[in-house]
C-alpha cells in the first residue's frame, strides 16, 4: 500500500512538473516562407521639380528641391537617395502565432550622415524595411473625393540591416513585438495602415503607384518614404505630382494579394 501511495505521489509530482514546464514552453519564432510571391526590381520615378519640370529617376523619385538644371547632381551626396528609392520590393507569406499573413519587404538606401552636425561623410548603406499585413484585406478607396488605391491595417513593421540572414532577423524583430503587443488576437491589426495608392492609366498598359504607411491621416511614417527627402507638403497619395510608374503586369500579383477575394 505504501508503495502504491509513493508511486501516486511520484506521478503527481512528475505531472505537476510537466504542466509547469508546458507553461514555460517558448513560442516558436514567426515562420517566413522563402518563396517569393511577388517582386519588383524596376520602376520609373517621376516628380515635379522646384522649377515645375518633371524629373525622372530609375527606381528612385528625385528630391523636390532639385530642378531640371540639376541633372548632374542627381547621383551625388544626399541626392543618391532621392525622395524615395528601392533596390527590390518583395512579398512573402509569414506565419505569426498560427496566423498566415503577408510580409512586404523593401531594400532601399535611407541615407544618413556619418557626422550629422557638419553633414559630412554621407553613408549610402542599404537596409531592409518591412511591414506585415493580412492578405486580401485591403479597403478600396472609392467616391468622388477619394484617392485611388487601398488602405490595409498593419500588424507589424520595422527595419533591419541588409544581410543574407535578414529574413531571420525580421522574424526575431516581429517576435519582440509579439511579446509587447497582442495585435494578432484582435484580428484588426494596429491603428497604423499601409496605403497603396494605385491607378491604371487609360491605356491599361501602365500604372502609377506609391506605397506609404501612416499612423493617422496626416503623418507619414518611415516605411517606403525616405526621411532624407521630407520637409515639403505633399499629397503622396493622389498620384499627380509624385509617383512610380510601371507596366500593369508588374503589379498584377501584388494587387491580387491585397484586394478582397470577392473583389477580383
Amino acid at each position: 500500500m505504501k508503495t502504491f501511495r509513493l508511486t501516486q505521489l511520484v506521478f503527481l509530482i512528475l505531472l505537476t512538473s510537466f504542466v509547469k514546464a508546458q507553461d514555460r514552453e517558448n513560442k516558436s519564432l514567426p515562420a517566413v516562407s522563402p518563396k517569393i510571391l511577388w517582386s519588383l526590381t524596376k520602376a520609373t520615378g517621376w516628380i515635379k521639380g522646384s522649377d515645375g519640370q518633371w524629373l525622372k529617376g530609375s527606381n528612385k523619385i528625385q528630391r523636390l528641391r532639385l530642378s531640371s538644371a540639376d541633372v548632374a547632381r542627381f547621383e551625388t551626396g544626399v541626392n543618391i537617395t532621392g525622395h524615395d528609392n528601392f533596390k527590390v520590393i518583395e512579398a512573402r507569406e509569414i506565419n505569426v502565432e498560427g496566423t498566415s499573413l503577408l510580409l512586404i519587404t523593401k531594400k532601399f538606401i535611407p541615407g544618413k550622415w556619418e557626422y550629422p552636425t557638419t553633414q559630412n561623410g554621407f553613408l549610402a548603406t542599404p537596409v531592409i524595411s518591412y511591414v506585415v499585413i493580412k492578405k486580401n484585406n485591403a479597403e478600396l478607396k472609392t467616391g468622388e473625393f477619394s484617392e485611388p488605391g487601398f488602405d490595409i491595417p498593419l500588424y507589424y513593421w520595422g527595419t533591419v540591416e541588409d544581410s543574407p540572414k535578414y529574413l531571420s532577423e525580421i522574424a526575431v524583430d516581429i517576435n519582440k513585438q509579439c511579446v509587447k503587443y497582442d495585435w494578432i488576437s484582435s484580428s484588426k491589426g494596429t491603428d497604423r495602415s499601409l496605403s497603396f495608392s494605385y491607378n491604371e492609366l487609360p491605356d491599361k498598359t501602365n500604372c502609377r503607384f506609391m506605397l506609404t504607411s501612416s499612423q493617422d491621416g496626416f503623418s507619414e511614417s518611415e516605411f517606403l518614404l525616405n526621411p532624407a527627402g521630407r520637409g515639403f507638403d505633399f499629397n503622396y497619395k493622389n498620384l499627380k505630382d509624385i509617383y512610380f510608374e510601371v507596366p500593369v503586369s508588374s503589379m498584377a500579383v501584388l494587387v491580387s494579394l491585397l484586394k478582397p477575394a470577392n473583389d477580383k
